[in-house]
């Protein structure tokens, strides 16, 4: 397989996984303060005393003519006090592109959306706690 600058690419995808993992827990919905109100709703609904949790996935697929994406959001138990929460951004383009337009535009477009995601799902309070040494 030959590939040159006009070898023509149809659709490619960047998927991207962050875990974060949050400890001491003592109640769920005030750990999730961390995130964006609108993720984890179920999880933080205050439905499930932690005690009785486990895990907890919500995911939604989004459609545009050029573009596909999968935002999924997992939440699990890891032990008594400790929960992973997973932030899973799948992107596909759909939109046609050569071989050295892929590199120079698509990629980094797809890479951009990631950021904008995961910008979006953290609140400012998360934000300087990544910035924190």
């Amino acid at each position: 397989m030959n590939i040159s600058d006009d070898s023509i690419i149809e659709r490619v995808g960047l998927r991207k996984i962050d875990s974060i993992l949050i400890k001491p827990v003592t109640n769920i919905p005030d750990t999730l303060n961390i995130f964006n109100p609108h993720l984890f709703s179920i999880a933080r609904s205050g439905l499930i005393p932690i005690d009785s949790f486990k895990i907890s996935e919500e995911s939604v697929l989004l459609e545009k003519k050029e573009q596909l994406s999968i935002i999924r959001t997992k939440l699990i138990k890891q032990a008594i006090d400790t929960l992973q929460a997973d932030l899973d951004f799948d992107i596909v383009s759909r939109r046609e592109s050569n071989f050295k337009e892929f590199f120079s535009k698509t990629l980094k477009t797809l890479n951009q959306t990631h950021f904008d995601l995961f910008m979006w799902s953290v609140t400012k309070e998360m934000i300087k706690l990544m910035e924190s040494p």
